[in-house]
């Protein structure tokens, strides 16, 4: 049986179960477990992560090695070159 689905790291370092998870398994049952982190898009609270930083840093700074000169980066922009 394989079960996939998303946990959260709760705040005693525990996993959360998914209802639908724990329906399939039995109290004290012994599973095997893999842990992929998941990197939080960008959004409205999660912002820019530091390797996006740090790229938009690089591409600021190096405008004849592909940099953007101060340009807006759009969509147009990437493909006009």
């Amino acid at each position: 049986m394989d079960i996939e689905y998303i946990a959260e790291v709760l705040p005693d370092g525990h996993l959360s179960l998914s209802p639908a998870a724990a329906k399939r398994l039995k109290e004290g049952e012994r599973v095997r477990v893999r842990l992929s982190a998941i990197i939080k898009e960008a959004g409205p609270r999660g912002g820019l992560s530091a390797q996006a930083r740090e790229l938009l840093g690089l591409l600021r700074a190096a405008p004849g090695r592909g940099g953007y000169g101060g340009r807006e980066v759009t969509r147009e922009f990437i493909h006009e070159r």
